[in-house]
């Protein structure tokens, strides 16, 4: 069902009332009507992208939230990676009380 209503039949009449042929009323009602009703949205096709835009916002934040996840998991292992560098450094350098600063430090 075209999204723009084109009443054929009113148009044939009206061209025919003004002398024109039958053949060519029924031609450019055609083309009238093709014209009028060519790219024109339906309400379906706009109820389809807005399924389609909901779908889509819901993939991008489970993606997002996969990343917030990912990049939180990330820092705790950095983390946990600079404390054991902290206390490697500390056991080799074996100052007590750079030793208390650093686990001060990362506590």
């Amino acid at each position: 069902m075209p999204a723009t209503a084109f009443d054929t039949l009113h148009a044939k009449q009206v061209l025919t009332e003004a002398g024109v042929s039958d053949a060519h009323a029924d031609a450019i009602v055609v083309m009238t009507r093709n014209a009028v009703t060519e790219g024109v949205a339906t309400k379906t096709d706009i109820a389809d992208i807005k399924t389609d835009i909901v779908q889509i916002d819901a993939k991008i934040e489970n993606t997002a939230a996969q990343l917030r996840s990912d990049v939180k998991a990330d820092i705790a292992k950095l983390e946990g990676n600079m404390l054991r560098l902290a206390i490697g450094i500390v056991v080799v350098i074996g100052n007590s009380a750079l030793t208390v600063a650093l686990i001060k430090l990362f506590l």
